[in-house]
């Protein structure tokens, strides 16, 4: 689940997660697009767990 930009999910909605994945900001930097953070954090989980393959 993603939560508002500027305040992430309810804290009641975060209180029943298993885990929580927060991405980092510069200071100053107002926010990054939640379908663009989104998009980072399943890219860099599929690659952690190999999902990506070389192309022959």
């Amino acid at each position: 689940m993603l939560g508002r930009e500027s305040a992430g999910v309810p804290d009641s909605v975060a209180e029943r997660s298993d885990l929580r994945i927060r991405t980092p900001m510069r200071p100053g930097l107002r926010s990054i697009n939640v379908a663009l953070a989104g998009s980072m954090i399943v890219g860099e989980a599929m690659r952690q767990i190999g999902r990506f393959t070389e192309l022959s």
